[in-house]
């Protein structure tokens, strides 16, 4: 077991501390020891030896033995929630550090919904475990022993006897585990689908509204839930129905008991006030065992989402140091370069061989899964490659940490977030350091800074959530100031303009200008009269790169390129058509 998988059983092991099993032990013995000062003093009433000294004897040492009791009651408790809140923190702490380290294709195979989950409802198990289950499952471990040696000394046949059906209650809940871990398995499921869907629901309500009666997401959202609610209501029921049984064969030892305690006190072999002691402790004995039976079922749910929490922790992240780069060389070099995304039989590249050198500008063209994205991807350091090399500036990717990587590299997509905080903030994301006058001739450059000066609050306006308060040309822009601000050597551009109108284009296509120069520059391009005039293209089918060179040259030389070029054509004329019409 590895080191980050033994990390979260460590707060276990806290709470099993030699000083808490020692407090637990203790509240139990003074909650025990008044049941036998009772017996005492009625053993000594039904002997004609009571007396009022006793009664003021008896009556001091159990207000003494109360008083001790909830003292280390206090204290078990106080200890466990302390130990359990500490992990609870230290575990949410780990956890997200270790996001932090994963490298981001991570991101792109787990869902939101699912790490949401984790973080919170399985780390939350973990807490209700150790707070919780934990101290009642040691309390229900311990306490039976301690009456079950009171009986033996009692008297060894009672003893005997109230333990004789235990081992078929023990058989019947060896038997169920199997049942009750499937049954909590599709119930935390379920519990992570409908978190899953929640969070989808809640983020794409306006499409939703948009669809209006047509929609069918709701409908989907609510099986989800009902869904969620058929499995918890199973598994309470594959714990209730076993509990039943088991329950009755731990009453059954106190049937037999009974039994035996009866035949004893016939034949003079017991007395009353010791057969009645029995009767007590016998009963408290039962319903202790079947309290640790019924804590049974946390003992499964902390299991799993110890394990989910361990999908996160166990997956190994890349540790590379920073090394000392020299970022003025900004060549990118695809040697050979074979990838498939996890669990995809297909290959996303297939020995890919390209250049990019310093301040070239490139664009890469293909039809959707054609691998554009992909090669974008690989060399920003998101994944890495089966087979083949990447070069960044002569070094290999994968022997450069994440922030070597990023110094490299400035990225502009269609999708822009900004952060609930200020605009001046959000753009000295580029760069922590930034001066206010940097952070403003970013934006000038980016031409946003007349619309910033014009909001009630200036650069102290809250972005709003996601963003929320302004158009995409004016996110897009802020987004660009930031990347003039990092003044990163090599700029890769998703086509950032695709879905804007006129105005906000020509505007973005400046500050774009602004962004690449003096830069190497790598476009990822839908549209194809955008990249008529870069002075080279790459033109990718299928993971592969089919052609290289100019607009002019693939017209001529590449089949693929004119069709898509011939394509794109006739939909700018329908386009066309239908405005005029």
């Amino acid at each position: 077991m590895n080191k980050e998988k033994m990390k979260p059983l460590d707060e276990e092991r806290e709470s099993r501390s030699l000083l808490s099993n020692a407090v637990v032990v203790l509240q139990l013995v003074f909650g025990t020891l008044p049941l036998l000062l009772v017996v005492w003093a009625v053993d000594k009433l039904m002997n004609g030896t009571f007396s009022s000294t006793i009664v003021w004897g008896v009556g001091g040492v159990m207000i003494l033995f109360a008083l001790l009791r909830g003292v280390f009651y206090g204290t078990s408790i106080w200890r466990a929630h302390r130990s359990a809140y500490n992990a609870l923190t230290r575990l949410r702490l780990r956890i997200i550090s270790h996001l932090q380290r994963l490298p981001l294709g991570f991101f792109q195979e787990r869902k939101v919904g699912d790490l949401v989950n984790i973080i919170n409802h399985d780390v939350e198990q973990i807490e209700i475990y150790l707070a919780h289950g934990l101290p009642e499952i040691l309390s229900a471990t311990l306490f039976p022993a301690l009456l079950w040696v009171i009986i033996m000394v009692l008297d060894w046949r009672l003893g005997l006897s109230l333990i004789s059906l235990l081992p078929v209650a023990f058989l019947l809940q060896m038997a169920v585990k199997t049942l009750w871990g499937k049954s909590f398995r599709h119930f935390m499921e379920s519990t992570q689908k409908m978190s899953e869907d929640l969070l989808e629901y809640v983020a794409t309500i306006p499409v939703i509204k948009a669809f209006s009666n047509e929609e069918n997401r709701t409908q989907q959202v609510l099986g989800g839930m009902r869904d969620y609610i058929r499995w918890v209501k199973r598994s309470m029921f594959s714990v209730t129905v076993p509990m039943t049984l088991i329950t009755m064969f731990l009453e059954g030892g106190i049937v037999v008991m009974t039994l035996v305690g009866l035949w004893l006190m016939t034949s003079g072999e017991l007395t009353v006030t010791r057969f009645i002691l029995a009767l007590i402790l016998g009963g408290l004995f039962s319903s202790s065992f079947a309290k640790l039976a019924t804590f049974q079922h946390v003992r499964i749910v902390y299991g799993q989402s110890l394990a989910k929490v361990q999908s996160i922790t166990e997956v190994q992240t890349k540790d590379t140091a920073d090394k000392k780069t020299d970022t003025t060389q900004t060549d990118v070099c695809f040697e050979h370069v074979t990838f498939s995304y996890p669990n995809k039989k297909d290959n996303a590249l297939k020995d890919v061989c390209l250049q990019f050198p310093k301040g070239s500008h490139t664009a890469i063209v293909g039809e959707s899964g054609s691998g554009k994205t992909t090669l974008a991807s690989l060399m920003m350091g998101f994944w890495h490659p089966q087979t083949g090399t990447i070069r960044l500036g002569g070094e290999n990717i994968t022997e450069l940490s994440e922030r070597n990587i990023a110094d490299y590299f400035s990225m502009v997509q269609q999708e822009v977030f900004l952060f609930n905080t200020t605009i001046r903030d959000n753009i000295r994301i580029g760069r922590p350091t930034a001066t206010q006058k940097e952070v403003e001739t970013a934006a000038q450059r980016a031409h946003i800074h007349d619309f910033i000066m014009g909001l009630p609050n200036g650069y102290d306006t809250l972005a709003g959530e996601a963003g929320v308060k302004f158009s995409g040309g004016e996110k897009q822009r802020i987004s660009i100031a930031r990347m003039l601000l990092k003044d990163s050597p090599i700029v890769i551009l998703d086509e950032a303009t695709a879905a804007l109108d006129g105005e906000n284009e020509k505007l973005i296509q400046e500050a774009l200008d602004e962004l690449q120069r003096n830069k190497t520059v790598i476009t990822i391009a839908h549209r194809l009269n955008t990249i008529q005039d870069m002075e080279r293209i790459v033109v990718m089918d299928k993971g592969q790169v089919v052609s290289k060179g100019t607009h002019q040259e693939l017209l001529k030389d590449c089949s693929l390129y004119r069709n898509m070029t011939e394509t794109q054509e006739q939909v700018s004329k329908w386009q066309l058509k239908e405005e005029e019409v």
